[in-house]
């Protein structure tokens, strides 16, 4: 899962569409200071939503990263199934 591949954020479509669909809200443009910050708090809310979306990006990340490719896949497995685990919580926020 990288940052700068926004269609590499958990399942189907990129960061934001996905963000909007969720019905989570919006930061305040105030809230952040550049892009990357707007992208985290996305990034962490919807796998806060919904944990077990981001399987596929998780195999796919173990798949083409040349560093993850080293990882034994019992690392891959353990990591995959706390994600399936993973029960949704309520969204961070910014705080100023």
């Amino acid at each position: 899962m990288g940052c700068s591949a926004d269609k590499q954020a958990g399942a189907g479509g990129d960061l934001n569409e996905r963000f909007i669909a969720s019905g989570l809200r919006q930061p305040d443009s105030g809230d952040y200071e550049n892009d990357f910050e707007k992208k985290i708090f996305f990034a962490i809310n919807l796998f806060r939503y919904e944990p077990k979306s981001f399987v596929p990006a998780v195999k796919r990340a173990y798949k083409e990263n040349v560093l993850l490719k080293q990882e034994s896949k019992e690392v891959q497995a353990e990591l995959i199934k706390a994600i399936q685990s993973a029960e949704a919580m309520p969204p961070v926020s910014f705080e100023g």
